[in-house]
């Protein structure tokens, strides 16, 4: 009769801790980024005179804010380190990139990449990650970075 006891009893707290982690469990925090789609116009695979173009599109019904230049930056392991390498591209203005809800016409706009291969001696075909970083255009204490990745032949 005892084990029967702790049974019941084990039937009755579990449910009764599993609703009180429910309830006070904050909900899922979003990775924004997911809401953008990437759709390569070049790439992923360039030649090293090339440049990697790029539509952003936006999935959601949020609004996401950029720098003028994407914020982008440009990395790739060398060594079994992550290297930065600045991105020649240059981007006219001075005036934030808005990338507006699914559905609006400036819901997707166009990244461009080139790498600086100058210190790099590229003799195989070598990864990198282009990371466009902005934020939520109604709270810039969000940030957002979405991964590009793409790789360059000699």
């Amino acid at each position: 009769m005892r084990t029967m006891n702790i049974f019941h009893r084990m039937l009755f707290y579990i449910p009764l801790i599993v609703l009180g982690v429910g309830c006070t469990s904050k909900g899922r925090i979003e990775n924004y980024a997911d809401f953008i789609q990437i759709i390569y116009r070049t790439g992923p695979t360039i030649s090293s005179k090339d440049d990697l173009l790029v539509d952003i599109r936006n999935t959601s019904s949020y609004c996401f804010d950029f720098p003028p230049d994407f914020g982008i930056k440009i990395t790739t392991q060398i060594g079994g380190s992550t290297r930065e390498v600045k991105n020649l591209m240059d981007y006219v203005g001075d005036k934030d990139i808005f990338l507006k809800p699914k559905g609006d016409v400036f819901d997707t706009e166009v990244a461009d990449f080139m790498p600086d291969l100058s210190s790099l001696s590229l003799n195989n075909p070598t990864a990198f990650e282009g990371l466009i970083n902005g934020h939520l255009c109604d709270n810039p204490n969000i940030p957002i970075t979405i991964k590009v990745p793409f790789t360059v032949t000699p």
